[in-house]
């Protein structure tokens, strides 16, 4: 199972380039001023910790040319299209949202203040119609096997071609979606288990 820190270091990099993206170049002669890009944060403590060092990492500090509108999602009684509401009105320029549900609240929120996310399974949720071109407002970290184990695999035997073999283990306390389970079965694969692989 992935950490919150190794879960939120890809989302730090995409929310670094979606601010680069938003990034207005100074007119020919003018002076430079850059405005602190505001973030909108929805996400557990833990999360927030984790994507504040992923930003750390590509010289973003909280405070001097980053500004963090942290939201916890941890209280059971708090309610996500609350949090995001409470974040659109600010206004921010980007939101980070932890977790499928969060995703969807922001998505319901605004389709004009990009939203960068993590989501066990996007397409499943309806967030998106395919991870390849998801359109929107939208971006982020997927953990959908059904749409990626493919790509993991090509990738790695492009890295290492001499592998012919890989082995992936998962874990029963990992969320999953009905989607990825249906998959595995329709497999003959149980739900969570380690298989071995023959890589073409």
């Amino acid at each position: 199972m992935l950490s919150t820190l190794a879960c939120m270091r890809p989302i730090a990099l995409g929310l670094a380039l979606v601010l680069l993206s938003l990034a207005e170049p100074p007119a020919v002669g003018s002076q430079q001023t850059t405005a602190i890009p505001r973030v909108g944060v929805i996400t557990n403590k833990a999360g927030h910790e984790a994507l504040r060092k992923g930003l750390q990492d590509l010289a973003y500090t909280e405070g001097k040319n980053i500004i963090l509108e942290f939201r916890s999602t941890e209280p059971p009684e708090v309610r996500l299209p609350d949090l995001v509401a409470e974040v659109v009105r600010l206004p921010v320029d980007v939101i980070v949202a932890g977790g499928t549900s969060a995703v969807l609240a922001a998505r319901q929120a605004t389709t004009t203040i990009p939203i960068v996310g993590l989501s066990v399974d996007p397409v499943a949720s309806g967030l998106v119609a395919t991870l390849a071109r998801p359109g929107g407002n939208l971006t982020g970290l997927s953990f959908s096997e059904v749409e990626t184990d493919a790509k993991r695999l090509s990738l790695l035997k492009e890295a290492v071609p001499s592998v012919t073999r890989a082995e992936c283990g998962r874990s029963d306390r990992r969320a999953d979606s009905e989607r990825n389970r249906a998959h595995r079965a329709d497999a003959g694969r149980p739900a969570s288990s380690g298989r071995a692989t023959r890589v073409r």
